[in-house]
């Protein structure tokens, strides 16, 4: 796994208390394969991924995820699952290799098999 994953930060403009689901994934659809794409590349798999999020009919919202001081960001989707089965697949679905998990304010950074 990246080690940048371990020390990535994030944004959003909800608060912790308005996450009514007990499980979020936190997925992008940038950069698939952990290879670096042009702006105009990830904007355009950001939208599909809204609307393979919006044919599933999932919560979300929006995240920023970056390093720490956010020079690097990408934008994805906080998305309220039931199953880690169910983030792993919409991860791979948009070519990514890792995705984070969370609960009780807590991520955690998880490698797609």
């Amino acid at each position: 796994m990246n080690p940048a994953f371990r020390t990535a930060r994030f944004q959003c403009s909800i608060r912790p208390e308005e996450i009514i689901y007990p499980c979020i994934a936190i997925v992008t659809a940038c950069n698939p394969g952990d290879q670096v794409c042009s702006e105009t590349v990830n904007q355009q798999a950001d939208k599909g991924l809204v609307a393979d999020l919006d044919y599933h009919g999932w919560w979300r919202f929006r995240v920023v995820g970056g390093s720490p001081d956010f020079q690097h960001q990408e934008p994805g989707w906080a998305v309220a699952t039931d199953s880690v089965v169910e983030a792993i697949a919409l991860g791979r679905r948009w070519g990514q290799v890792a995705f984070f998990l969370g609960g009780s304010g807590h991520l955690e950074p998880c490698e797609l098999p």
